[in-house]
């Protein structure tokens, strides 16, 4: 997620298909938590910063990872 729009949409991108410089505008109700957080790219985010898309993808990967690992 980059961005809260509202109560109802998110901004999302995942530096790979969808780049940050393009996010998808998607309803929260359409999105299901994995209850992962990428730190990296929420402090980023919180500092007014924008990720690279490289740090997006890299961060998602890195959690995909945790999730089939289950660690």
């Amino acid at each position: 997620m980059l961005k809260i729009l509202d109560p109802d949409y998110l901004l999302i991108a995942d530096g790979h298909y969808r780049k940050v410089e393009n996010p998808k505008k998607k309803k929260i109700k359409h999105l299901r938590c994995a209850g992962l957080v990428a730190t990296e790219i929420g402090d980023m985010l919180q500092q007014g910063k924008t990720p690279a898309n490289a740090q997006v993808s890299g961060a998602l990967r890195r959690l995909l990872e945790t999730l089939e690992t289950g660690s």
